[in-house]
C-alpha cells in the first residue's frame, strides 16, 4: 500500500520517542547546509496527491506552503522555525548529523544509511516503529523536477504480528525525500485513517519553491 487538517496532522503523531544514537563520526566534509536549509525567507510550496494501488494518482488541491522564517531558541539549542499553513515546526542539526526536532524527533540523516535512527511505540494503538536511512541517491521527480534524493523511512507494525492495515498487510511505511540544496521534496505517509482504507496511501509533492 504503498483530508481534513487532522488527517494531515496525524503523521505527526506517527513521529515517535525513544531515539537510538549509534556512534559514527561525522564526516570531514560539511554538508549540512546542502541537506539542511536554513536560509530565512525560503518557502516550499507543496500539494497533496492521492496514489491508489492501480497506479492512478489525484491532486487533491490541498497545498501546503512552508516557510523559514528565522530561528528560537530552545534549551540553550538554536532551532530554526519553519511555518506551515497547516503546522509549525522547529529543526536543527545535532552533533552526529542528524536532522530532529524541539521534542528529540529524529527525521533524518544525510550520512548514515546503516543504522537504525529511532525506535518508538504508539502503546494505545498497538504500534511499533523503527526509521531509517534506504538510500544516499534515489531519482525523485514531482511538479517541481526530478532531483537526487536521499529517503528517510519509518515503518510502523503492530506489537501483535497481526496485520496493521485492512489490506493485510504486516508493515507500512512513511517515507521523507530531501534533496541537497533544496530541502523536502515529498513525503508519503499512511495515516491511522488511511490504514483502515485498503487501496491508497498520500503523498505531499513539491510544486514550487524559493532559496535565497
Amino acid at each position: 500500500m504503498k483530508i481534513k487538517i487532522l488527517l494531515l496532522l496525524l503523521p505527526l503523531i506517527l513521529i515517535f520517542s525513544c531515539k537510538k544514537y549509534p556512534v559514527i563520526i561525522p564526516p570531514e566534509v560539511t554538508v549540512e547546509t546542502s541537506y539542511f536549509q536554513t536560509t530565512p525567507g525560503s518557502y516550499w510550496v507543496y500539494e497533496l496527491y492521492k496514489v491508489e494501488q492501480n497506479g492512478v494518482e489525484t491532486a487533491t488541491g490541498i497545498i501546503d506552503t512552508v516557510r523559514n522564517v528565522g530561528t528560537r531558541v530552545i534549551n540553550n539549542k538554536t532551532y530554526v522555525e519553519k511555518n506551515g499553513n497547516l503546522n509549525s515546526s522547529r529543526y536543527r542539526r545535532d552533533s552526529l548529523g542528524y536532522i530532529i526536532d524541539q521534542f528529540g524527533n529524529v527525521f533524518y540523516s544525510y550520512n548514515n544509511f546503516t543504522d537504525t535512527l529511532e525506535t518508538g511505540s504508539i502503546d494505545f494503538l498497538g504500534y511499533n516503529s523503527y526509521k531509517q536511512m534506504n538510500s544516499a541517491g534515489t531519482s525523485v521527480t514531482v511538479p517541481a523536477g526530478t532531483f537526487n534524493a536521499i529517503e528517510s523511512r519509518q515503518y510502523l507494525y503492530k506489537k501483535s504480528g497481526d496485520p496493521i492495515s485492512s489490506c493485510g498487510e504486516l508493515f507500512v511505511k512513511n517515507s521523507l525525500f530531501i534533496a541537497p540544496n533544496i530541502g523536502l521534496i515529498k513525503m508519503d505517509f499512511n495515516t491511522v485513517t488511511l490504514l483502515q482504507n485498503c487501496g491508497y496511501y498520500q503523498e505531499k509533492r513539491l510544486i514550487d519553491y524559493y532559496i535565497p
